[in-house]
């Protein structure tokens, strides 16, 4: 009885899935470099990327720069120890396509005897675009399908459009600001299939809108050391569901969504240092704090803090230029990246994850790549004679592209 009402308990989730995305807060970084660096960023934040890392960091920008960045990912995963209740398999794929990461534009001036560096980017914030297709096969005996086929293909997300300013207050101090409008959108739908039969479908669409402004700090300590900070202030995320068709809206505290809320998020921040020993090596560490226990959800008439476990990460990050008239950078990097849930012991699940990227200079335009790799293993339940367990492996591919524009 224990593993059959867990089984229904993940079916059920399994199948709307989609609409727990309005609680996403987990990092999607920007920018093929900070990937390769393990997103241990804050700290150096001296490209266009910077927007988004620390805007304080533009003011290492002296000419006008453009960027775009493109990103995909591919995840596969099983279930087990359901053996003893006739659940012979449960494989889970998940991939997404190529898609827009981040775009930029960044110009360098003067206001009075300032430097000043302004720029705008078009980036995505929370990324909830994934196709998942789960595969349950049973013994026949139990349950009355042999092969049970639940899919969901989630598409959109988070953007934001978002204007930024770093201003130079003297050759140690530099300040920043990004004002990040949020818009976007998601849609979703799903099915489930018992032995090629077509058993359920269901199918949503949300909207998102909202402002986060970002302040960031940049010192350099000296030619070695840079130290820099970013907070997001206090921010409210708006949701509506456009189009609803078969998604059960009560969560699993029993708390019913209406098709209209806010989300009330408390301050973030980052802190972040960069040391370079030499002219070739970068070496990065950050520190990433969400404590997304304390976010508030208004939906209807209802208004509750949603206690979920927070997502502070740890980030470390290698840079070496190989090469002198070519310059080939080797980058690599390790972060934790909590997945905003317990297992059965109450623990928090945090995967982690191995970056490497490189990069190479083709004129006034350098191409970046990076990869990362990312495992974990849930505890579900371990009351019975097996314990059930979910493992998943992940890979995300990031490419970018900077244009110099500038002499």
């Amino acid at each position: 009885m224990r593993a059959f009402l867990l089984f229904l308990i993940i079916l059920f989730a399994a199948g709307t899935a989609g609409a727990q995305e309005i609680f996403n807060f987990r990092l999607n970084g920007n920018g093929a470099r900070s990937a390769g660096l393990g997103y241990a960023f804050t700290g150096v934040a001296d490209d266009a990327s910077a927007i988004s890392w620390n805007p304080a960091g533009l003011v290492q920008l002296y000419q006008m720069e453009a960027s775009v960045v493109g990103r995909m990912s591919a995840a596969s995963g099983t279930v087990d120890g359901l053996q003893d209740i006739g659940i012979t398999g449960w494989d889970v794929q998940a991939q997404s396509q190529f898609q827009f990461n981040f775009a930029s534009f960044v110009v360098p001036f003067k206001i009075g005897g300032f430097e000043v560096v302004g720029g705008v980017a078009f980036r995505r914030m929370f990324d909830f675009s994934q196709e998942i297709t789960q595969t349950i096969t049973s013994d026949g005996f139990v349950f009355s399908f042999l092969e049970k086929v639940i899919y969901n293909d989630t598409a959109g997300g988070i953007n934001a459009i978002s204007p930024s300013l770093g201003f130079k207050i003297n050759d140690m101090l530099s300040l920043g600001v990004t004002a990040n409008i949020l818009t976007g959108s998601e849609e979703g739908n799903s099915s489930v299939e018992n032995d090629g039969i077509l058993d359920s479908e269901s199918s949503y669409a949300i909207d998102y809108s909202g402002l986060i402004i970002d302040l960031g700090v940049l010192a350099r300590l000296s030619e070695m050391i840079s130290v820099g900070a970013t907070i997001s202030l206090p921010h409210e995320r708006k949701y509506s569901f456009s189009d609803v068709s078969g998604v059960d809206f009560t969560l699993a505290d029993g708390t019913i969504l209406s098709q209209e809320g806010t989300l009330s998020a408390p301050l973030f921040y980052r802190v972040g240092v960069g040391v370079r020993p030499t002219d070739k090596l970068l070496l990065a560490f950050d520190y990433n704090s969400r404590p997304i226990s304390k976010v508030k959800l208004e939906s209807g008439n209802t208004l509750a803090e949603l206690n979920m476990p927070d997502i502070s990460s740890f980030h470390i990050g290698l840079e070496y230029l190989l090469g002198t008239e070519t310059i080939i950078p080797i980058r690599l990097g390790y972060y934790t990246n909590p997945l905003g849930t317990k297992d059965v012991d109450d623990k928090e699940v945090v995967a982690g994850v191995i970056t490497a990227g490189t990069g190479i200079a083709l004129g006034n335009v350098i191409l970046d790549a990076s990869i990362e790799l990312s495992g974990y293993q849930q505890t579900l339940d371990n009351t019975g004679p097996n314990d059930i367990t979910f493992t998943e492996g992940d890979v995300f591919i990031t490419l970018g592209a900077v244009i110099h524009l500038g002499e």
